[in-house]
């Protein structure tokens, strides 16, 4: 919100607008996936409560949030990712 706000006067509202626009977004899309695949909305239920509960036991428990800080970079380099941009 910081840099948002200092960035230019309507920063905060196109922050906000930007951030609606998403939820919308990824909420329309998870829906039509959800409708058209015919799969139980209770997976996807279990799936975020699940995350909701690993975030926050990293945030609580240090360890755990300094072991998967530590994993997560090579999580990453393992998956190849090329990050440069192409030249077409």
């Amino acid at each position: 919100m910081g840099s948002a706000a200092s960035g230019w006067r309507s920063g905060p509202i196109a922050l906000v607008f930007g951030l609606s626009l998403s939820f919308a977004l990824a909420g329309s899309l998870l829906s039509f996936v959800l409708v058209n695949t015919g799969t139980d909305p209770e997976f996807f239920r279990y799936i975020a409560d699940g995350l909701m509960i690993l975030v926050g036991l990293m945030l609580v428990v240090k360890p755990l949030g300094n072991w998967i800080t530590l994993k997560l970079p090579r999580l990453t380099a393992n998956l190849n990712l090329n990050t440069e941009a192409s030249t077409v």
